[in-house]
């Protein structure tokens, strides 16, 4: 029955967790960036996500070989 409770004390606390960072973060959202900054963060992101995409797909090849 312990530990039944421990882990319905540890769901809550992970729930109210991310209920603040959503509360938090949420202010962030609406601020306006500059056009310039959206696309050099958009531009960063594709540089990012297909080198992480081609380090997957080598490891994958690898082990497949």
């Amino acid at each position: 029955m312990l530990f039944i409770n421990v882990i319905i004390i540890i769901i809550v606390i992970d729930v109210f967790i991310i209920i603040i960072i959503i509360i938090f973060f949420k202010d962030l959202s609406h601020y306006e960036y500059d056009k310039m900054v959206t696309k050099s963060m958009m531009l960063l992101n594709r540089y990012y996500s297909s080198y992480d995409n081609l380090f997957k797909r080598a490891v994958q090849a690898q082990v497949l070989y």
